[in-house]
């Protein structure tokens, strides 16, 4: 899952579920912590995106719909 996260063709309102549901399911969690070099900084870089997005503009993670 976390490779369609850094899909440069989603959208920022795509990727918000996806990283729900890659912290809410432990076997893509621990994919996740096995990242490393390019793969690692671009997973870095979209959840950065993202958190940007949904605490620095109206929309919370509750107007959303995510429960993290």
């Amino acid at each position: 899952m976390w490779k369609r996260l850094i899909d440069c063709a989603l959208g920022t309102n795509e990727r918000m579920p996806l990283i729900a549901d890659i912290f809410s399911n432990h076997d893509e969690t621990e994919a996740v912590k096995c990242l490393s070099g390019d793969d690692a900084q671009s997973f870095v870089d979209v959840v950065d995106e993202v958190l940007s997005y949904i605490f620095l503009t109206s929309e919370g993670p509750t107007d959303l719909g995510l429960k993290f």
